[in-house]
């Protein structure tokens, strides 16, 4: 079973992402690999809170839908 502590984590920041700078993103990125959680980081230059360009939505989508499928197959289900 997993816990908080070894969660695999994947964190999406965005460089003109006023409300949430970038910084703290590869802050908790590098803590985490450091503690050996599974993760993974993406960094969009050209968006701000909301990815909203098509392509990078699509990236998004694909990126996060892939993670999602990649850690919850063989998942135990809950009820």
């Amino acid at each position: 079973m997993l816990s908080i502590s070894d969660t695999p984590t994947h964190n999406i920041t965005n460089d003109l992402d006023y409300r949430v700078p970038v910084d703290q993103g590869l802050q908790m990125f590098t803590a985490l690999r450091r503690q050996g959680v599974p993760s993974e980081m993406i960094v969009f230059p050209d968006e701000g809170h909301w990815v909203l360009k098509a392509l990078n939505s699509k990236y998004w989508h694909q990126q996060v839908f892939g993670w999602m499928k990649r850690w919850l197959e063989g998942a135990p289900a809950t009820h």
